[in-house]
C-alpha cells in the first residue's frame, strides 16, 4: 500500500467531465503501511493482513470519501480473477450503481442509529427520574452537548453511596466498555465489601475517552466482574435495560444477608482466635494465612526500634521492619498492610515475638469487620453522603 496526497500544484476543478476527482499526486513519505498476502489452503483462495501499521503523517479523510476510484477497483477484481480486461461479468457502471447503493443503505442506517441513540438516552434520563422520586436516595447528573443531547450522565443507588463512604478505599474505575451502537463509553467505579465480593458504586456513560485506574483489588475480583458485565451487555442491550440490571445486581448484592461460614482455627495462637472473632470470614481466611506463614520466619533486631525479618530458608533480609512502642505502630516495608488493610506475615511474627494475645483495634480496618456488613446500615440516614456523592457525580459529569 502506498499513500498518495494531493500536490500543492492542484489541478483546478474541471467542469461537466465524467471523473471530478482526477488530480495529481505525489509521495508524501507516510509511515503507514498495509502488506496482504495471498495463500491458497485446500484449493481456497485467502487473503490475509501479514503487517499494519496506523502511523500516518497527514490528515485523514472523513468516512464518505474515498480515494479508490472506480476504474482501479475494476482492474484490482481483474487480477483477483485472473481475467483480461473487459471480461468481468459486469460494467463499470454496474460498480457505480452499487457504491451508491451502499452509501444511501449506510446513510439510511446513520439516520435509524442516530434516532436510537437519542431516544435510548432519553429513555434512560427518564428512568434516572423516576428512580430518583420513587427513592430519595438515588442520585444523578448528567450534561448536555451545545445542541442540547445528553452527553455525559452518571448514576448511583443508595446502597452504592453507603457502600462507597465504607469501601471506597479500594476501587476500580474500569471504562473498557465502549458500546459501538450509542458511541458511549460505560464506565464502572466498582469495588469490593467486607465478605470479598463485587460491589457497584458510581455508573457512568460518556462521549469522552477516560483512563483505567485500578487500585488494591484482585485479579480474582476483576475477573469476575468483568464475566458479569459481559453477561448483561451485548451488542443488543439497550440503555434502559442495563441500567435495570446493574440496579438489580446492585439490590441483590447489597440486600442479601451474608452467610457466615465457620473457618477452623490452625493455631492455638490467641491472636487467631481473637482475629476470627472480629474479622469476616473472607477477611480472617487472609489473615489466618499470613498467620501461618509467619511461623517460617526470624526476627533479627539490628537497631533499637529497627528489625529484620528473614524466612528460614533465605539468606538475605526479607523485609525491615520499624516498630514505635509507646504508640503500638509497626511498619513493614512490604507494605502489606497498606496494600490490603490485613496485617503481614512479617508484622505478625514481630507481634508474636514481643507477646502481643490481642493486637491493636487499628490493625482490624472497619472494611473487614463483621459489623461493617451494609445490612446493618440500611436504617442508617444517608443524607449527608447523598449530599456529598450528588456532588461528586456533578463534578464528574462536567469533566
Amino acid at each position: 500500500m502506498l499513500l498518495v496526497r494531493p500536490s500543492l500544484d492542484r489541478i483546478r476543478k474541471k467542469v461537466n467531465v465524467e471523473h471530478p476527482r482526477d488530480r495529481k499526486s505525489v509521495r508524501c513519505g507516510c509511515d503507514a503501511k498495509l502488506y496482504l498476502t495471498k495463500e491458497i489452503v485446500n484449493g481456497v483462495t485467502q487473503w490475509y493482513v501479514s503487517q499494519f501499521s496506523n502511523v500516518h503523517n497527514h490528515e485523514l479523510l472523513e468516512d464518505d470519501q474515498s480515494w479508490v476510484s472506480v476504474n482501479r477497483i475494476i482492474k484490482i477484481l481483474e487480477l483477483e480473477k485472473g481475467v483480461q480486461s473487459g471480461q468481468l461479468p459486469f460494467i463499470e457502471k454496474d460498480i457505480r450503481n452499487f457504491v451508491r447503493t451502499c452509501k444511501k443503505t449506510v446513510q439510511e442506517n446513520d439516520a435509524l442509529l442516530t434516532e436510537k441513540r437519542v431516544n435510548d438516552v432519553m429513555e434512560l434520563l427518564d428512568a434516572c427520574k423516576a428512580m430518583a422520586e420513587r427513592h430519595g436516595d438515588f442520585v444523578f447528573n448528567y450534561v448536555t452537548d451545545a445542541s442540547g443531547k445528553v452527553e455525559n450522565i452518571a448514576w448511583s443507588y443508595g446502597d452504592s453511596v453507603r457502600a462507597y463512604n465504607i469501601f471506597g478505599d479500594a476501587v476500580q474505575f474500569d471504562v473498557t466498555y465502549q458500546s459501538v451502537t450509542y458511541g458511549m463509553l460505560l464506565g464502572l467505579l466498582s469495588g469490593i465489601d467486607n465478605h470479598g465480593k463485587p460491589i457497584f458504586l458510581p455508573v457512568f456513560s460518556s462521549k469522552r475517552k477516560f483512563s483505567c485506574i485500578c487500585v488494591g483489588l484482585t485479579v480474582e475480583y476483576m475477573r469476575s466482574l468483568d464475566a458479569f458485565i459481559k453477561s448483561v451487555l451485548n451488542e443488543q442491550t439497550c440503555l434502559q435495560v442495563f441500567f435495570e440490571q446493574i440496579g438489580l445486581a446492585a439490590n441483590l448484592g447489597y440486600g442479601a444477608k451474608e452467610i457466615i461460614h465457620y473457618i477452623h482455627l490452625k493455631t492455638c495462637m490467641p491472636v487467631e482466635e481473637y482475629a476470627q472473632s472480629i474479622l469476616t470470614p473472607y477477611a480472617f481466611n487472609v489473615f489466618q494465612h499470613e498467620l501461618v506463614l509467619s511461623m517460617q520466619y526470624a526476627v533479627i533486631e539490628t537497631t533499637r526500634g529497627s528489625y529484620d525479618v528473614r524466612h528460614y530458608k533465605k539468606v538475605e533480609r526479607e523485609c525491615h521492619i520499624t516498630w514505635i512502642p509507646e504508640e503500638e505502630q509497626i511498619d513493614c516495608s512490604c507494605k502489606g498492610f497498606e496494600h490490603s488493610g490485613i496485617l503481614c506475615r512479617h508484622a505478625l511474627r514481630l507481634f508474636i515475638m514481643k507477646n502481643y494475645f490481642q493486637l491493636p483495634d487499628k490493625y482490624f480496618p472497619f472494611r473487614w469487620r463483621l459489623e461493617s456488613s451494609l445490612v446493618s446500615l440500611k436504617q442508617e440516614s444517608t443524607q449527608p453522603a447523598k449530599e456529598e456523592h450528588s456532588h461528586a457525580l456533578h463534578l464528574f459529569v462536567k469533566l
